[in-house]
């Protein structure tokens, strides 16, 4: 066999296990004419036979040296990985979505009506924010809190209906307070005159018990803005029961 076929062959069998095989082909034709003079300098009566021998010794000794196998991982753990990926995109199940409708009702229930300030549009707003839920449960990402995103399409459901009103002009935002008659009347009239984003703020922290990260995400808003809307609430239902009290 020539000295071209053998590195074609090398070649071939480097390629095979995923080694660079520009540069080690490069390398190992620099060698082979570097052992041929080599070779005719110190071994010139060595012959024809003796200076291919010393080439192949030269080229085989660069391959040694550069050459470094690719170790190719196991398809098992590749595909190990694929699963650990997947399970941060595999969604919530319906036990775990029943699970929060059975132990959170009445938070979600309380939150809604402050919204809407009517019970049975609260409770239709409840039922079918989490029938939506249901649904898209495959879109949710388990990166984030699922009691939060759960929160989300039920306000915006909620929110949904509220506009829904408005247009129809059936919303009658001013009977909420006295229809309540206890002995609350003022703070919760003070708390349902609160805007929006604060009145909701209010409801997801002290009556739902949320994160201020899990209302940030609920109203899809960022966290700073959370704490400004409670801190704005704060201010506005001292001055309302300074007042009262006076």
């Amino acid at each position: 066999m020539s000295t071209e076929s053998r590195i074609a062959s090398a070649r071939t069998r480097i390629e095979d296990v995923g080694a660079p095989p520009i540069v080690l082909v490069l390398a190992a034709i620099v060698s082979v004419q570097i052992g041929a003079a080599f070779a005719r300098t110190l071994f010139s009566e060595a012959g024809p036979v003796g200076v291919v021998m010393l080439r192949l010794v030269f080229g085989g000794a660069a391959l040694g040296l550069l050459w470094r196998p690719r170790i190719r991982r196991p398809k098992v753990i590749s595909g190990v990985r694929r699963r650990m990926r997947g399970m941060g995109r595999s969604g919530a199940t319906s036990a775990e979505i029943e699970a929060i409708y059975r132990e959170r009702f009445r938070a979600f229930l309380l939150t809604a009506t402050a919204l809407l300030r009517d019970g049975d549009a609260a409770l239709d707003a409840v039922q079918e924010g989490f029938s939506v839920a249901l649904h898209r449960r495959r879109s949710f990402r388990r990166e984030g809190n699922l009691e939060a995103w759960l929160w989300r399409i039920v306000l915006n459901v909620a929110r949904d209906r509220l506009r829904s009103l408005r247009r129809e002009g059936t919303f009658e935002g001013s009977t909420a307070s006295s229809e309540m008659g206890s002995s609350d009347d003022d703070v919760r009239g003070s708390l349902l005159s609160l805007p929006e984003r604060q009145r909701l703020a209010v409801f997801l922290r002290y009556y739902a018990d949320l994160s201020y990260e899990q209302i940030a995400d609920a109203l899809g808003v960022r966290v700073g803005t959370v704490a400004a809307a409670l801190n704005a609430a704060h201010t506005s239902l001292r001055r309302a029961l300074q007042e009262v009290v006076k």
